[in-house]
């Protein structure tokens, strides 16, 4: 089967190398007949494409990599972005752009968080740019599959009935959290055409590699004798937000260390653009500590199975990278969520029943995440078997819902 996935981001970013890393292991357990093509978010002539999948294609090496047909607006400025938009439509432009559906059985829309609006006048356009693959596969007739998504916020009449009707076209729709498909239902489309599809990345398995041995051997880390912490830029540095942010973890860190445990810092998301680099939030958290005894900075381009198995011989993870936390389970490690931003955070919490181990980082106060924390730890062992049935339930049902979809397609 010929499967193209579309809207792929940059392996710089953990979370979105491991949904696409988990989404072509599902589609390899499903089907033995497979041939894979990526397309990326960014054009082929930015910066950031030829490096934007590289741990992806050292598991896949047979894949095929191409750009996108319209620029991400990461990478030209705002005009140049607005005239590709507006040339996306031009007759000439469109039969040019469907040349890369050639040939191809299912498009599949690897998940994240796209579908999403902010209340800003360019809201709907982002939307149509992550859509036009999906638009693309529609006027060519080939079947597309919303595929692990997280939706909305959205927040205008207009952006709901863009997506009503672009979903509505779709083969299936699999959405990561109850809370998307109760968005989705607002949009006007009916509850039992939307499934619920766990994240992706579900499918990581930890790969204990000799650079993870080595990193592990540098800081004399065992397993269960540290803590991670994956902080993560989302204010801007002066708001008191992101301060307030940064004392809370600067107080955890002190208490776990008198507890006698070593703290690593961990730097989770490397990029690509300066927001989406963790190592800035980190050097600010470093900042706050004088004393950084047992505290150990992490910033190594690990790739997601590396990552798991590096947070499978930790005790415990607080993260505010969401793929931190799932990382972490496929591991069967205990994590403590900062949710930041939409459905993700809580929703996928709330599979586990870990509703409680969750906050909100606009409202973080250190005794509150203080006091989670060590109830978690209380917990830790009946959590690991909880985690542990849980990932293969949810692996299970990954599988299931991949194996209907490409029977679909058949």
């Amino acid at each position: 089967m010929r499967v193209t996935l579309v809207n792929c981001w940059h392996d710089d970013n953990k979370g979105d190398s491991a949904i696409v890393l988990g989404t072509l292991k599902a589609l390899q357990v499903c089907t033995s007949d497979l041939s894979i093509r990526l397309v990326s978010i960014f054009s082929e002539q930015s910066p950031l494409f030829p490096n934007a999948s590289r741990h992806i294609l050292k598991k896949f090496p047979n894949a095929e990599l191409k750009g996108s047909s319209i620029p991400d607006v990461s990478e030209v400025n705002r005009w140049r972005w607005l005239a590709a938009l507006a040339q996306s439509v031009n007759p000439l432009k469109v039969k040019k752009n469907l040349k890369l559906l050639d040939g191809v059985d299912l498009v599949i829309s690897v998940g994240g968080h796209y579908f999403v609006t902010y209340g800003g006048p360019g809201d709907l356009l982002r939307i149509y740019a992550h859509s036009y693959p999906l638009l693309l596969a529609w006027r060519a007739r080939i079947p597309f599959a919303i595929y692990g998504q997280s939706i909305g916020p959205l927040h205008s009449s207009l952006s709901r009935h863009f997506i009503r009707i672009l979903f509505q076209k779709a083969l299936v729709i699999g959405v990561r959290e109850l809370l998307s498909k109760e968005e989705l239902v607002r949009c006007g489309l009916p509850p039992d055409c939307i499934h619920l599809l766990p994240d992706l990345a579900f499918m990581i398995e930890p790969t204990l590699t000799e650079r993870v041995e080595r990193l592990l051997q540098r800081y004399g880390l065992k397993p269960n004798n540290f803590v991670v912490i994956t902080p993560r830029q989302w204010f801007k540095k002066g708001d008191f937000r992101y301060i307030a942010y940064l004392d809370a973890l600067t107080t955890l860190i002190h208490y776990l260390r008198a507890k006698g445990m070593k703290v690593v810092i961990l730097a989770h998301t490397l990029g690509p653009t300066p927001f989406e680099d963790d190592r800035i939030a980190c050097r600010d958290l470093l900042e706050r500590l004088t004393d950084r005894d047992r505290i150990y900075y992490v910033q190594e381009d690990l790739d997601p199975e590396e990552l798991s198995a590096f947070y499978g011989y930790s005790r415990l993870v607080v993260g505010t990278r969401f793929h931190s936390i799932i990382l972490s389970f496929t591991a069967g490690t205990p994590a403590f969520a900062l949710s930041y931003s939409g459905p993700k955070a809580p929703g996928i919490m709330d599979l586990f029943g870990f509703r409680s181990y969750t906050a909100d980082i606009s409202k973080l106060h250190p005794k509150a995440l203080q006091a989670g924390v060590d109830h978690l730890l209380c917990n830790e062992d009946n959590l690991r078997e909880q985690i542990s049935k849980k990932v293969v339930e949810l692996r299970a049902n990954i599988v299931s819902f991949t194996q209907e979809m490409l029977k679909k397609v058949e």
